[in-house]
């Protein structure tokens, strides 16, 4: 039996969580939900699943939830998800939560030495050097549960031919930088060998803070000689508009995704193609390489692809449904047996190359990226502005990518040195792009 922990468990990967645990209830206990302000949703959680611990995040909406059930709330405040992150009795912490917000209960969540399931994308676009150098350090698994990471995961366990969790000895060299610089080794599972002392280590790019980073433990074994990753995107909404088209676009548009099931800021993130820009910097520290690519793939069959140093590419197929890669996580190293679950080969699969000229955030992501230091901090905190600005009708669509690249290129790059540092640097730059843009 495992204890989880769910972060965000309102929201649509929450409830796709609580979903599988109903359809398995001797294998997962819930422990502990924390949730924003969806008070009504989480007491029916709690009444369900009894955990120990409930937390909402919002004080306004906690207060009106004690008003019209009673006490049920643990903890509240910006504090509540932090501290369930951290329950002494939780084996498993789903991070779930959208946006900076969820950064610090990540970070809370890999010191207690937790197995993370990540699907915060920002927790490591702002912190991933320190919070993948505090799981090397705590010997912590952080497995991830979007669709494109899940999937390039699941290719290169592919490549092992092995269904156990595999350790530091038997994992070195896989993603083969075959450019000028350094190689890099994929990895998004910090387990130790048993001496510790096997860490790998790299030059560090321009603008990260060390000379020398400790790199993770490799998922998967040596000899896989996998070169590249490929993460697969939609395209949103809008892939093949003009930009005077899109400068029409509106909110109520740019909420609804052709395939996908999401929140309205990550949704407005597909349509901008922002989405697969984090999903690249994400990707980076997961799998520790620079080597990521990325195609449009309308249909959202194929999710990742890994491509060998002879060319030969393997993908990873599933339904545009948020079950299978959860479930994957929750169940690993094992599966679970997913009712009507076959892929119906029923529909055609087309590929097309992307347009940076018009959709020019991913891009932007990838030179971030490279630039290392707090670049990648001020881009997420002006997209999460401009995407505020946006749904409340304060710009237009086109704004976004201007005002996010405005401010990447006037923002003057330095070392990271700590979560608390990253936090201020995000909440400069949202306030300075909010209270600029606002009253327009």
């Amino acid at each position: 039996m495992k204890n989880v922990v769910i972060l965000g468990s309102t929201g649509s990967i929450g409830e796709t969580v609580l979903n599988i645990i109903r359809r398995n209830p001797n294998k997962f206990k819930i422990v502990g939900l924390a949730a924003n302000v969806n008070y009504d949703l989480l007491h029916s959680q709690t009444k369900e699943f009894n955990p120990e611990f409930v937390g909402l995040s919002c004080e306004k909406s906690a207060k009106e939830a004690e008003i019209k059930y009673g006490k049920f709330i643990t903890e509240t405040g910006d504090k509540a998800a932090i501290t369930a992150a951290a329950l002494s009795n939780a084996d498993t912490i789903i991070c779930a939560i959208v946006g900076i917000a969820g950064m610090q209960s990540v970070y809370s969540a890999v010191n207690s030495k937790k197995q993370v399931l990540l699907a915060n994308k920002e927790a490591l676009v702002v912190g991933g050097e320190i919070i993948m150098r505090l799981a090397y350090e705590k010997g912590v698994e952080i497995l991830p549960l979007d669709s494109e990471h899940s999937a390039i995961w699941q290719c290169l366990m592919g490549a092992t031919h092995n269904t156990q969790r595999t350790t530091h000895s038997d994992c070195e060299n896989i993603l083969n930088n075959n450019s000028n610089n350094n190689s890099h080794h994929s990895s998004f599972t910090a387990e130790r060998s048993v001496s510790g002392t096997n860490s790998m280590t790299r030059s560090a790019p321009k603008g990260q803070s060390l000379a020398e980073i400790s790199v993770p433990v490799p998922m998967t074994r040596s000899g896989c000689n996998v070169s590249k990753i490929i993460l697969t995107a939609s395209g949103g909404s809008f892939f093949g508009k003009t930009k005077e088209q899109l400068k029409k676009i509106t909110p109520k548009q740019a909420s609804k995704h052709p395939n996908w099931s999401m929140g309205k800021k990550i949704t407005v993130d597909s349509s901008t193609l922002m989405n697969k820009g984090l999903e690249i910097i994400e990707a980076r520290w997961l799998f520790n390489t620079f080597n990521i690519d990325y195609i449009i793939h309308p249909e959202s069959i194929i999710h990742g692809i890994i491509e060998y140093i002879d060319g030969t590419q393997i993908a990873c197929l599933y339904p545009p449904s948020m079950e299978y890669p959860i479930s994957t996580a929750l169940f690993y190293p094992e599966r679970e047996n997913i009712p009507s679950s076959q892929l119906k080969f029923n529909k055609s699969l087309t590929f097309m190359h992307p347009n940076e000229e018009t959709f020019v955030l991913p891009r932007l992501a990838k030179d971030c990226m490279k630039e290392g230091g707090i670049l990648p901090t001020v881009l997420n905190a002006a997209n999460e502005a401009a995407v505020e600005l946006f749904l409340n009708k304060k710009i237009n669509f086109l704004d976004i990518q201007d005002i996010v690249s405005n401010a990447v290129n006037s923002a003057t790059n330095e070392k990271v040195n700590s979560i608390e540092q990253l936090l201020s640097i995000h909440d400069f730059w949202f306030k300075e792009i909010t209270n600029c843009r606002g009253g327009h």
